[in-house]
């Protein structure tokens, strides 16, 4: 299956992000506390928290764009998405990934440019 990397959505949402102070990100693989700690440190210093997670798998479903976001469209318009993926090789889970990534930054990107991030709470 071949996933093409969208390079311009990866080049507006870094013209976009970078531009936003205060942006920080934490990453970690599933059940690392991510969120536990996202949740610590907003309620300490009244932070806002954007959930990639919540949007990927909520309501981003929606908006991908089958134009702009044709690998998540693919993948979200299957009966069985996690089905569709554990059907992949390797290498095809692993571009499907690297392709999925620039779109996800796109979604991100537009919501932090025109809504603000949302909380967590």
């Amino acid at each position: 299956m071949p996933f093409p990397i969208n390079h311009n959505l990866l080049i507006q949402a870094r013209t976009i992000l970078s531009h936003r102070t205060g942006l920080l990100w934490i990453v970690g693989a599933s059940g690392s506390g991510k969120s536990t700690v996202c949740r610590a440190l907003a309620e300490r210093f009244g932070l806002s928290v954007f959930d990639m997670d919540a949007h990927i798998y909520g309501d981003w479903h929606a908006r991908f764009d089958p134009i702009r976001h044709p690998v998540n469209r693919a993948w979200a318009g299957v009966e069985n998405g996690l089905g569709w993926l554990l059907d992949m090789s390797w290498a095809e889970f692993d571009a499907f990934n690297r392709a999925a990534l620039p779109e996800y930054l796109d979604l991100l990107a537009q919501d932090l440019a025109f809504c603000g991030a949302q909380p967590i709470r």
